[in-house]
Order: structure tokens, then C-alpha cells, then sequence
């Protein structure tokens, strides 16, 4: 039994903080809702526990609780979860539990002063549903008066570590540089509700969403959450706590849009390719899209910095993009990038659904390229590439010829030199390549103290190690960049968390990869 208590508020500075207690067998946990700057206070719900009950409900369903809850709760909502989401939740997932609720209704209306707003993450759904709604050709009444800024979302990567505030504050900083440009404003909303259920985020963002907006209802009356990758023939209710929760979206949010909001799924007749293909053309993409999984620009090679790129390389669209990606460095790499779309498409990877279109594009557009691509990667060439094995021997040829020029005395004297001229003596070393084991072998010839390598390993170690994901760095004569693969990507992640000298290990090493 999960015991849900009444809602308590205080204040703490321009923040206004929302919890209920839940006593969840012998344990307790106080689940809260933050809302930040003075002006939003005045719109917080706190006669009623529906958002609190909507953010408690997946825990409980699956940890097979029933629950109890301390104060009111609306009507039609409490009709919507029990006759509807709960029984087919877990009718066709056998581990979700159909949790009991037990409360005390209200009727009374909340009232509410019509605001239309959406999620701004500056990505493509995101995006889509502000061009889309930012001056509704249907409606006054849907078009968009404020953007609401989460702490959760699709942060993959080295969001969900020590650095996450520090991510989270650049990601910010994004957002509202969009809302001010649409001249918008923005409302900052916080939850804890991932450290209750302790799983992926796309498996509760809906929750998580859900307990913010209706928390500040008196205000919204128009919620337009952006639909996720797929169209609404993707939607199923199947299984669905193993997987993305967006697949039901159509029935959670018609299930919460019980009282003074009404949530729409924004975009969710568009796949989306479509999606992008709409928004592509439009000024406000080419300037803020933003939808990286590792870092807090647009790194270029994650799976959704990839899709992003090869959409828009189908789209003939790539120069115009130079603002948000870095289009020359995936110029470079668009061999690489087409042997990825078509191993995807090939073997029904991760990114599949998504790239299935375009696929088509670039096929038709170059079909002796993609056919030769098609031809040359057999089966086992293709488990070599996702094993990677091809790319570490190119940087292993790399690291040989560096081994061979500094295997002359002469030639290591002469980098000592340069070092000791630059007075660089203890350095840190980003990154675990064959370029840092090089390093390690030949500190002492060198001349060179190595204070930390920067690597995410839990065993200790004979030299320090700091986790990929630090944000403040010792400070030391120089960090040398051992990503010898992407060094471009991860000097310019040094470049904003460090005032060290940053040196890439090419610059001292020879890393060409002929023998």
C-alpha cells in the first residue's frame, strides 16, 4: 500500500516547492514538484492530489501497490484511471498490477486562465510543434502564450551523471535564447521523480510531464505535448512497461485531460522525417535545433545527432546547416554515415524507423553509391563494423607509425624539447586510446608527470582517474587529447568545462595512418 498525504507548500527564495508524502510501506519518500520565479506561484494546484496520484501511479503499478490517498481527488480523473488506463495497462502488460485507488472526490472546478503551452527542448518534435503552433491557423485558442522549461526529457548520455546540473543549466540556456526570440515566456518546472522510479526516461517521461503541467493548471488550459519518433499507427499498450511509454501516449494523455487542461499530442499523424521535412526550410530550425544524446551541442556522431545529419544530407540541406552541426566534419565522415544508415536499414538496427525514408532518398538520389555499399558489406563485414574492429585497426596503424618515429632517440629527444619549452610537465589525459598508452610508456623520456587520466572506471588504478563527465579540471601545464577518433568533438567539450591548454595528441604525436 502506497499512502498518498495532502500537499504541503513552502517557499524557498523565488522557488515554490509542492510535495506529498508517500508512505510506501516502511519507507517514506516525499515527491515534489518545483516551480521557480514568483509570478507562477499563484497558479499552483494544491487542493487536490491528481498530479501527485498521476506521478505515483507508475511506481505503484509496477511494485504492485494499491494506493490510499490522504485528500481529494478529481472526479473524472479518478474515473479515467480506473475505468480506463489502469485495467489496460495491466490487461496487456502481465507486469504492471492493476492497482486499487482509494479517495475521496471532488467536482470542483479548478479555475483556469486559458494559457496554450509546450515543452521547448529545441529538438525536432519539440520544434515541429512550435512552428507548427507558435500562430495556429486553426485557432486563437491554440496558439502557443508559454513555454515550459523540464529537468527531465530525452538527456541521454552523460545527462544522468555528477555533471547533470551543470548540462542541464547549457541546455537551459538553449531554450531560452529560443523562447526569447519568439518572445515567449518561460516557466522552469522540476521534479524528483526519477530518483522514486529509478528507470529510463522514456519509460515515464509521460509521468513526469503529466505531474508538472497539472500541478500549474489554474494556468494552462491547453497543454500540447510533442509527440515522440513514430506516427499514431505505432500506438500500443502492449508490454508497455519494458519499453518507450510514448507508445501509449493517445491514451494517457486523453486519461489526464480530465479538468481545466486539455492535452493535445502535437504532431502525432507525422513520422518523423515528416516532421523535419516541415520544420527544414524554416529559420528558427537552422538556428536552434538542438536533440544530442552525449553532450550539450550537437555532437555529430550519436544515433540521433546521425539521423538528424542524414535527414538533412536526403533533404539536399546540408550547407544550411552549418550553424547548429558541424557539416564539414560530416563531409568527411559520410561514408561512414551512409555504411550506418544502411547497416540500420539492412538489419532493422535501432534507428531503423526513422531512417527508412530516407534510406529511400539517398538510394534513389545515389544508387551506385548505396548499392556498392550494399555489395561490399556481406554479413560478417557488417559484424565487423558494429564490432568496430575496423576503425581500431586504423587507429592502431595510427598509434604504430607514432611508436616507430619515437622509437629514434633523436626524435623523442626533440619532442621533450618541445615540451619542456611550452613548460608542460604535468598533464592530464582525456580520453583511453592506444594514443594514452603510448603517452604512459614514454612519460619518463619525456620528461612528463601524468596528474589524471580521464576514463570512467570503478577499480583503482596506478594513475588517478577523473570520470569522462568532470566539469571542473585540476589544473595542470596541459590536457592532451587522446581521442585520436573524434578529437574535434572532444576538445570542444574541454573548451567549455576547462581553462587548461588543451593539446591534441595529434599535434605531438605522428597519428598518420600510412606504416
Amino acid at each position: 500500500m502506497i499512502v498518498l498525504n495532502k500537499i504541503k507548500s513552502k517557499n524557498e527564495g523565488d522557488d515554490l516547492i509542492l510535495s506529498s508524502l508517500l508512505e510506501i510501506d516502511e519507507n517514506n519518500f516525499e515527491l515534489a514538484v518545483r516551480i521557480k520565479g514568483l509570478e507562477w506561484h499563484k497558479y499552483a494546484v494544491t487542493d487536490r492530489l491528481d498530479a501527485f496520484l498521476w506521478g505515483v501511479l507508475p511506481y505503484a503499478m509496477r511494485h504492485g501497490h494499491d494506493i490510499k490517498c490522504k485528500d481529494k481527488v478529481s472526479g473524472k480523473f479518478l474515473y479515467n484511471l480506473n475505468t480506463q488506463y489502469i485495467q489496460t495497462l495491466s490487461k496487456y502488460d502481465p507486469k504492471l498490477y492493476n492497482t486499487k485507488i482509494q479517495a475521496e472526490i471532488t467536482d470542483d472546478e479548478i479555475p483556469n486562465e486559458g494559457a496554450v503551452a509546450t515543452g521547448v527542448s529545441c529538438g525536432v518534435d519539440c520544434l515541429y510543434t512550435i512552428i507548427e503552433n507558435y500562430k495556429s491557423k486553426y485557432s486563437k485558442e491554440l496558439s502557443l502564450t508559454h513555454l515550459l522549461n523540464f529537468n527531465e526529457g530525452a538527456f541521454g548520455g552523460s545527462y544522468y551523471s555528477s555533471n547533470r546540473a551543470f548540462v542541464v543549466k547549457n541546455l537551459h540556456a538553449k531554450e531560452q535564447a529560443l523562447a526569447d526570440e519568439l518572445e515567449l515566456p518561460v516557466i522552469n518546472l522540476s521534479t524528483n521523480l526519477e530518483s522514486l522510479l529509478k528507470i529510463p526516461v522514456d519509460q515515464f517521461i509521460v509521468y513526469a510531464m503529466g505531474i508538472m503541467v497539472m500541478t500549474i493548471s489554474k494556468l494552462i488550459g491547453t497543454y500540447l505535448y510533442s509527440s515522440s519518433g513514430g506516427d499514431y499507427g505505432d500506438f500500443s499498450v502492449k508490454s508497455i512497461s519494458g519499453r518507450d511509454v510514448s507508445y501509449a501516449d493517445l491514451l494517457s494523455l486523453h486519461c489526464i485531460s480530465h479538468g481545466p487542461t486539455f492535452f493535445y499530442s502535437a504532431g502525432g499523424a507525422k513520422t518523423r522525417f515528416e516532421k523535419f521535412k516541415y520544420i527544414s526550410k524554416h529559420p528558427l530550425t537552422k538556428k536552434h535545433l538542438f536533440s544530442c544524446l552525449n553532450q550539450d551541442f550537437n555532437c555529430g556522431v550519436c544515433v540521433k545527432c546521425m539521423r538528424n545529419l542524414l535527414t538533412i544530407d536526403a533533404l539536399d540541406l546540408l550547407d544550411e546547416y552549418k550553424n547548429v552541426y558541424d557539416i564539414d566534419d560530416y563531409k568527411a565522415r559520410r561514408n561512414d554515415a551512409l555504411q550506418y544508415l544502411v547497416h540500420e536499414i539492412k538489419f532493422h538496427g535501432y534507428s531503423y524507423s526513422y531512417l527508412e525514408d530516407i534510406y529511400h532518398i539517398i538510394k534513389q538520389k545515389e544508387p551506385e553509391i548505396i548499392e556498392k555499399i550494399e555489395k561490399n558489406l556481406s554479413v560478417n563485414k557488417m559484424v565487423q563494423i558494429n564490432n568496430e574492429l575496423e576503425k581500431q585497426a586504423r587507429e592502431r596503424k595510427r598509434v604504430i607509425r607514432a611508436y616507430k618515429t619515437l622509437s629514434n632517440n633523436k626524435k623523442v629527444e626533440e619532442l621533450a624539447q618541445r615540451l619542456r619549452e611550452r613548460n608542460i610537465k604535468h598533464v592530464i589525459l582525456y580520453y583511453y586510446s592506444y594514443a594514452t598508452d603510448l603517452l604512459i610508456n614514454y612519460a619518463d623520456q619525456l620528461g612528463i608527470v601524468i596528474d589524471y587520466i580521464v576514463e570512467d572506471v570503478k577499480e583503482p588504478r596506478r594513475i588517478p582517474r577523473l570520470p569522462y563527465n568532470t566539469v571542473n579540471y585540476p589544473n595542470c601545464d596541459a590536457i592532451i587529447n587522446c581521442n585520436i577518433r573524434y578529437p574535434k568533438l572532444s576538445k570542444r567539450k574541454l573548451e567549455e568545462r576547462t581553462n587548461n591548454l588543451i593539446i591534441n595528441a595529434e599535434d605531438i604525436l605522428d597519428l598518420r595512418e600510412c606504416l
